[in-house]
């Protein structure tokens, strides 16, 4: 729908610079715009869908391919010399992401392309998450307004108002802020819903009742919506959004029954970014706004087979700006 296209534009465009800000910190390029990074790796990033994309449809679409494939070297190019000139001119007693991350890099003793290569992969994949889950982080409040109280009571709790400098320490200490986060994620089917992993060696899973075999170099696929639902890993309904159950609500969960990112040294390598990206999304929303539902717009059908929504609908979803600053 048209509201729904409206606030997923704006939240995507949003996170981008949210993501570029705690990338970069107060990093600048000489004679290139914050915005200008920003509109390049969209270009860059839609190229790569897109070209992702033409390998599933018929071979009339091959003299796009040939088009985009021009289109993405120049945005590759483009973006690449971005990103060698914040890397020039990198103030190194800055101490941000970016910084830690080129440092670590040239002691290494990487070359530019793999430096470039590391760093879209880490915006690629923090970016992916988080637009995806801007929507859904806007549906589940929308939909859960006793929440969005809590969210508030306890940015009220630990003082922090409009004007307030977030720091990595000060949004650690919002527990019920990460549980919501984290009950986002879990939740939702779009955000992470597989985990695909390369067998090193023959191996058998399972016992003699349910043996599976897996030979070397079987590709597995694990649909991490059944864990993040399975009852026998969470003691509260898993069907319901319930943020609390991230507290002390399931101590006994088994360590890979919460896989949003993976695990083990193939986890996801820009999952602290992403988590830490919707933290800060979640407090500026709830700083500024309150998100309310239209009753004369019901929700989107149930899904019988997995007992919710496949996507989340903002059909009917509205900011209301708050009526009171927290202080």
């Amino acid at each position: 729908t048209d509201d729904s296209n409206k606030i997923s534009s704006t939240t995507n465009r949003y996170m981008l610079e949210l993501l570029m800000e705690i990338f970069m910190g107060n990093s600048t390029i000489p004679e290139v715009s914050f915005a200008d990074f920003c509109d390049a790796f969209l270009k860059f990033n839609g190229y790569v869908d897109f070209m992702f994309t033409t390998f599933f449809l018929p071979t009339i679409v091959k003299k796009w391919r040939v088009k985009m494939t021009k289109d993405y070297r120049e945005s590759e190019a483009l973006l690449h010399s971005y990103i060698k000139k914040l890397s020039d001119n990198a103030v190194i007693t800055e101490k941000n992401l970016i910084n830690s991350f080129l440092e670590a890099h040239k002691k290494e003793h990487m070359s530019e392309n793999d430096i470039f290569s590391d760093i879209i992969d880490i915006l690629a994949t923090a970016y992916a998450t988080t637009k995806v889950s801007s929507a859904a982080i806007i549906y589940y409040l929308s939909t859960n307004p006793h929440i969005q109280t809590k969210i508030k009571e306890e940015l009220t709790t630990i003082g922090i108002n409009r004007d307030t400098t977030l720091t990595i320490e000060l949004v650690n200490r919002l527990t019920y802020i990460e549980c919501v986060c984290k009950e986002v994620i879990r939740h939702s089917t779009e955000i992470t819903p597989f985990v695909a992993r390369t067998a090193l060696k023959d191996d058998i899973i399972g016992n003699d009742h349910n043996r599976i075999n897996v030979r070397k170099d079987d590709l597995l696929i694990i649909c991490t919506y059944n864990i993040h639902h399975d009852p026998k890993h969470w003691k509260l309904d898993p069907y319901q959004f319930l943020p609390e159950r991230f507290l002390d609500e399931d101590p006994d969960r088994h360590r890979y029954g919460f896989l949003p990112f993976g695990g083990g040294h193939r986890a996801c390598i820009a999952q602290q970014l992403a988590m830490l990206e919707m933290k800060v999304f979640v407090i500026r929303l709830m700083l500024l706004v309150t998100v309310h539902r239209s009753k004369d717009i019901p929700t989107s059908a149930i899904n019988s087979v997995i007992r919710q929504e496949e996507i989340p609908d903002l059909t009917g979803v509205y900011l209301k700006p708050t009526d009171e600053e927290i202080s």
